[in-house]
C-alpha cells in the first residue's frame, strides 16, 4: 500500500517559515502605496506567479516509472483466481523475448495494434502472430498478475475507450490452453469503475480497441 505524506500549508512550521520569507522579500521592495494598491489589485497575477516560482525552486520529482516484478515465477492458472481447475500455459506459445523482462520503464509501455489500415478486426492468432514478429516485445503473463495485484500502477491510458467501446489491453507474450486445449490470450479491461480481467479464443475476433501492451526498445 503507497502512503502519502500530508501537504505542507502555511499554518505549519515549514509552511510560516516560508510565509516570513516572502514577507521579509515584500518589506525590502521598497512598494510606495500606488505601487502596493496595484499589486493587490493584481492579486490573481500575484499567486500565480508565486506558484510557478515554487515550482521552479521546488520541482515536483517524476512518479518512478522503473519497476520490478516482485514474482518471477512463471504465470500460473491453478493459483489465479477464477480460471479454475483444467487451465495451463502452452508450453509452446511463448515469446522468449517476453521471459528476458522482469524489470521495465512503464514510460516506455505502447498499446499496438497491428491491423493494417484497410482492415477493421483480425482473429486474436494473427495478432499474436504479428506482435511477436515486430520490434517491441509483447509482455508475457507474469505482468498482468504484477498489473493485477498493483492496479494503482495502471497506467490511465489504459482506461481510455476507443470508438466508444471498452479497450482490452493484452500481454500477448504467453498464451493459455483451456481443459480442452483451446488457445486463449488474457487481458486487463476498465468497466463501470473496476479492473477486471477477460480471456479470448485464439479464433475469435480482434479490432482496434484490443491492442497488444509491448515495450518499446
Amino acid at each position: 500500500m503507497e502512503r502519502h505524506a500530508a501537504l505542507i500549508t502555511s499554518k505549519m512550521k515549514k509552511g510560516r517559515d516560508a510565509v516570513r520569507t516572502f514577507e521579509a522579500g515584500y518589506n525590502e521592495a521598497g512598494l510606495n502605496a500606488e505601487r502596493a494598491q496595484r499589486l493587490n489589485e493584481r492579486g490573481g497575477e500575484l499567486k500565480a506567479g508565486v506558484i510557478r516560482l515554487i515550482n521552479e525552486l521546488a520541482p515536483i520529482p517524476e512518479v518512478q516509472r522503473i519497476v520490478r516484478l516482485d514474482n518471477l515465477e512463471p504465470f500460473d492458472p491453478a493459483t489465479f483466481p477464477g480460471l479454475g481447475s483444467g487451465w495451463r500455459r502452452n508450453p509452446d506459445g511463448s515469446d522468449p523475448r517476453s521471459k528476458a523482462i522482469v524489470e521495465l520503464d512503464e514510460r516506455k509501455l505502447k498499446l499496438v495494434s497491428p491491423l493494417r489500415d484497410e482492415e477493421t478486426w483480425i482473429v486474436s492468432e494473427e495478432q499474436v502472430r504479428r506482435i511477436r514478429a515486430g520490434t517491441t516485445v509483447p509482455l508475457d503473463l507474469r505482468w498482468l498478475r504484477y498489473y493485477w495485484t498493483h492496479q494503482e500502477r495502471i497506467p490511465e491510458s489504459w482506461k481510455e475507450r476507443v470508438n466508444g467501446n471498452m479497450q482490452y489491453v493484452f500481454f500477448d507474450g504467453d498464451e493459455l490452453l483451456d481443459p480442452c486445449g483451446r488457445r486463449y490470450s488474457l487481458c486487463l479491461c476498465w468497466d463501470d469503475g473496476a479492473w477486471l480481467w477477460s480471456c479470448l479464443w485464439h479464433d475469435s475476433r480482434r479490432s482496434r480497441g484490443n491492442p497488444s501492451v509491448v515495450l518499446a526498445q
